[in-house]
């Protein structure tokens, strides 16, 4: 027979948990501790007692503690005592740490919830803590979703940058392809970026129409690290239709720190004010090659 302690520890965990007046600073380590051990020990009991302790004021530490307590479950009581709090919003910060921990336990129910918090807010705030959610239960469909179709261009930009950050360039690629907005399309090209789909901005900035997208993109080649970014902005350079786009191919060559295709373009451009333009930029990097063509210059 169990020793008398196992079933008194539940008694003893839920009157310390109970006591009404908010504890010291020092007590909140106490708390959790007794927090954790009636949540393994008597859940059914422990789940009322830790919704009435996250309604009290305490160090946003703590809350984010019992939160995750709370996620840590199994049952349905304590997914439900989550979709409560993370859509109370009596208390911001702990509906953004509710709903930071439904996103990181990234199950199907879960993303579900997390879809039902999206519908029913009010605020932007809320719907942006959402999608970080996403991002970490890696729901690219409905970010996706989002993407395409919510009204609010901040949140539909904010879709976007998760994209990017999921590696979404199947979504992207679509939502470019479809997208009529200068900005919002500017905002897929930073998803393009932070994915790492090189190839997708190189074949942008060559074909894209609009001088702001073209250009937009050559910058974002420039922040790539893919080795044939610079074999392909100098083939850009050539068939550039003006002298801004090559301007901003420059820029983006001494942004990869690419001193040879610069040295190249400078002894080769005929344009005054580009070469000078060059030059600027090797006086920036510090390589053989630019300090070589610089000392040239002053034979």
């Amino acid at each position: 027979m169990p020793p008398k302690s196992l079933f008194l520890l539940p008694l003893a965990l839920g009157a310390l948990l109970a006591q009404t007046d908010q504890p010291p600073a020092g007590d909140e380590a106490l708390k959790l501790a007794a927090m954790n051990g009636l949540m393994h020990a008597d859940p059914a009991r422990a789940l009322p007692l830790v919704e009435r302790i996250l309604a009290r004021p305490a160090s946003p530490r703590f809350h984010q503690q019992a939160i995750h307590l709370l996620s840590e479950s199994d049952s349905p009581q304590a997914r439900g005592a989550i979709l409560r709090i993370a859509r109370a919003g009596t208390n911001p910060t702990l509906q953004s740490q509710a709903v930071r921990a439904i996103g990181a336990h990234g199950k199907t129910e879960n993303r579900q919830v997390l879809a039902e918090i999206y519908s029913g807010a009010t605020n932007a705030d809320l719907k942006k803590q959402v999608l970080r959610a996403y991002h970490s239960a890696g729901d690219r469909d409905r970010v996706f979703a989002i993407a395409k179709s919510d009204a609010d261009p901040n949140l539909r930009r904010e879709a976007i940058r998760t994209l990017g950050g999921l590696g979404a360039q199947a979504q992207l690629t679509e939502l470019y392809r479809t997208e009529q907005s200068t900005d919002v399309r500017s905002a897929i090209l930073r998803g393009f970026m932070a994915s790492g789909d090189s190839a997708k901005l190189i074949e942008i900035a060559k074909s894209e129409k609009d001088p702001t997208l073209r250009q937009r993109a050559i910058q974002y080649v420039g922040n790539t690290d893919a080795p044939a970014a610079t074999d392909a902005l100098l083939a850009l350079y050539k068939t550039a239709p003006d002298s801004e786009t090559r301007r901003h191919i420059l820029r983006s060559l001494a942004r990869r720190q690419s001193a040879k295709a610069l040295v190249d373009l400078a002894r080769t451009e005929k344009d005054p004010e580009l070469r000078r333009t060059a030059v600027q930029h090797l006086t920036h990097l510090k390589s053989p090659e630019a300090t070589a063509y610089l000392m040239d210059l002053l034979k």
